[in-house]
């Protein structure tokens, strides 16, 4: 199993964010995700085990082109509002998910920051 990427978001407080993904094999060529599952787990620290938010397929994640690996995340305002502060940066981490049968793979991760909203 490869490593999985490492990407950083930056989020603004209120504002919602939607951010397209392709899923790609070692030769950079899309997987099918027709028998797949998608999620994000957003959480504050890498060592915390609770969940902040949990993005899945039907509540945040959309798979909009199954056999060419292609799905976007979408982050309403209100959720990015209850990660973030009012007036300051917060920073949390995620990791982003694909399911097949038993096998759960981290295909991406890094911070999910909150700048801060006026």
């Amino acid at each position: 199993m490869p490593l999985p990427a490492t990407f950083d978001i930056e989020s603004y407080y209120n504002s919602e964010l939607a951010l397209e993904f392709t899923y790609k094999d070692a030769a950079n060529d899309p997987i099918d995700l027709t028998s797949s599952t998608v999620r994000c787990v957003i959480r504050d620290s890498a060592s915390d085990p609770k969940a902040g938010l949990v993005l899945e397929i039907g509540s945040g994640i959309t798979i909009t082109d199954a056999e060419n690996g292609v799905f976007t995340l979408t982050v309403t305002a209100s959720q990015v509002a209850s990660l973030g502060q009012l007036g300051k940066r917060v920073v949390h981490v995620y990791d982003l998910y694909v399911i097949s049968g038993s096998t759960q793979e981290i295909i991406v991760r890094g911070d999910f920051a909150v700048g801060s909203g006026t």
